[in-house]
């Protein structure tokens, strides 16, 4: 039978075959001949065909680096070569070579990112500076027909008189490609006297404003309310530096977004509020990096669909309002503010919460004296598998929910014990250089007895840190969870 069959099976099986074959192996798979070859191109495009281009070298070697990404946008795929081109602050590039490789392969494109900057370098390095090189982007003839991401980033310590250009520049790409982008990141657009013309985006699934003018960020999701199912709003002021958005202001704005399912926030905590609460009913997954819920707004939050969480242990109870549905909960550590109840002052203490049960016995929820029975009775999520804490203690979680958890990691402290936590089969133990409570080896030891079925990783070097990553990712390939709440995970317990 040629191919061993293969050419029998339809292409949703093969994908499925593929799913469950490392990436070494699916390439060495196109080798066996021209069949396999083309096969295993169309199904996996993302993989073969596609290239990225983060750093792009020195002066020196810019014939090179043309060469070979011609050659390499050349390659037989049997699919269109597809280019994702960044060019971040951090790179020296120059105009010449941002043109070439822009014009040269702007049918290819799919993701571009731009960074302006105060000056640009000229093909001479001994010549003067260029300001506003990127204004060649503004020619109506520079067509990105494959372009589906957009990732501007500005420059904030640009004087505001000095951003004409990179504005223009940024209103034509959006104008020029509005029905087609399906991502855009937009980063340092805090300018408040330039109004701003942007157009509307229908196809736009992902959304992430940084450090933004309340205006800009508030024009560019009205622009995609309708169309968008991620948001990513990080370092935008709502209210202390821009009077003109005051609260009274923002209280007659709706932040709702129709079918928005994934919220990463990190903004003045009112605002916050009122970001998750307008969108509570249709959201999956939930980063809420903001270190207090005001009991006031958490009374009437209902979140019935939210199968992802990430909270600072202050946040801990929000999971009383999505405790039915929620899969997996990351919660990390931090101080929590919360304002001295004096009539003659205004500070603000710091809280270090260690655990669930304190917190809860100082959180007065539903007006209860002593919260932390209503916390205890409802603490139980019958959908809970996965528990990731970094430095955080959620012993009365645990106890609540042993039953079926499956997966833990644990980075720091680790306060817990006298449970039996059988169906657990992966425990990673991130150790820390210096953790107060147990040593690494004694860490393992309590979760082998806690965790009789598991297998435990522990460590902190490269080599193990690699393994629980590889962890990580199979997990929530099993589970079919979001690639992009696996980032948000893989960043809070390896980013440092």
């Amino acid at each position: 039978m040629k191919n061993g069959g293969f050419e029998m099976l339809p292409n949703e099986v093969l994908e499925k075959i593929f799913s469950y074959v490392s990436l070494k192996d699916i390439k060495n798979l196109r080798f066996l001949n021209s069949w396999f070859d083309e096969r295993v191109c169309s199904l996996l495009p993302s993989v073969f065909g596609l290239f990225n281009i983060k750093e792009i070298g020195a002066f020196s070697h810019e014939e090179d680096i043309q060469t070979t990404l011609a050659t390499a946008m050349e390659k037989p795929h049997f699919v269109q070569n597809k280019l994702k081109l960044l060019f971040s602050e951090d790179n020296e590039y120059h105009l010449n070579l941002v043109k070439v490789i822009v014009c040269k392969h702007a049918e290819n494109i799919v993701l571009l990112g731009i960074c302006f900057k105060d000056e640009y370098y000229t093909e001479d390095p001994e010549e003067e500076a260029l300001d506003d090189s990127l204004d060649f982007l503004k020619q109506s003839d520079i067509m990105f027909d494959s372009l589906e991401g957009l990732i501007v980033q500005f420059d904030s310590d640009k004087e505001e008189e000095n951003i004409k250009t990179d504005i223009e520049v940024f209103e034509a790409l959006i104008k020029r490609h509005a029905h087609q982008l399906l991502q855009l990141e937009v980063v340092g657009l805090n300018y408040s006297n330039w109004q701003i013309n942007l157009t509307s985006l229908p196809m736009l699934r992902s959304l992430s404003l940084t450090d933004l003018h309340p205006s800009v960020a508030l024009d560019l999701l009205a622009g995609c309310r309708q169309s968008i199912e991620k948001l990513k709003i990080d370092d935008t002021t709502f209210c202390d530096s821009t009077p003109e958005f005051d609260y009274d202001t923002l209280t007659a704005t709706t932040f709702k977004v129709d079918g928005l399912n994934d919220l990463d926030i990190s903004i003045e905590e009112h605002m916050m509020c009122r970001f998750v609460t307008d969108n509570s009913e249709t959201l999956q997954s939930l980063v809420l990096k903001s270190k207090y819920w005001g009991e006031d707004m958490m009374q009437s939050l209902r979140l019935p669909h939210l199968t992802h969480l990430w909270i600072k242990v202050g946040m801990t109870p929000i999971l009383l309002k999505c405790n039915m549905n929620i899969e997996c909960v990351v919660v990390a550590k931090d101080f929590d503010y919360r304002r001295v109840d004096s009539s003659d002052s205004d500070d603000y203490y710091d809280v270090d919460y260690n655990s669930d049960y304190e917190l809860l016995e100082d959180y007065d929820f539903n007006q209860r004296k002593h919260s932390s029975h209503y916390w205890v009775i409802n603490a139980q999520m019958p959908q809970l598998t996965d528990l990731y804490l970094k430095n955080a203690d959620l012993e009365l979680v645990i106890h609540k929910n042993a039953p079926n958890l499956e997966f833990l990691i644990v980075r720091g402290n680790m306060d817990f014990e006298n449970v039996e936590l059988n169906k657990v089969h992966t425990v990673l133990v991130i150790a820390e250089e210096r953790n107060p409570n147990y040593s690494e080896e004694e860490c393992k030891s309590i979760l082998t007895e806690l965790c009789p079925n598991a297998e435990i990783i522990s460590g902190k070097d490269p080599k193990t840190k690699e393994i629980m990553k590889k962890k990580i990712c199979d997990r929530f390939r099993e589970k079919k969870w979001k690639t992009e709440f696996r980032d948000v995970v893989l960043n809070t317990f390896f980013h440092n």
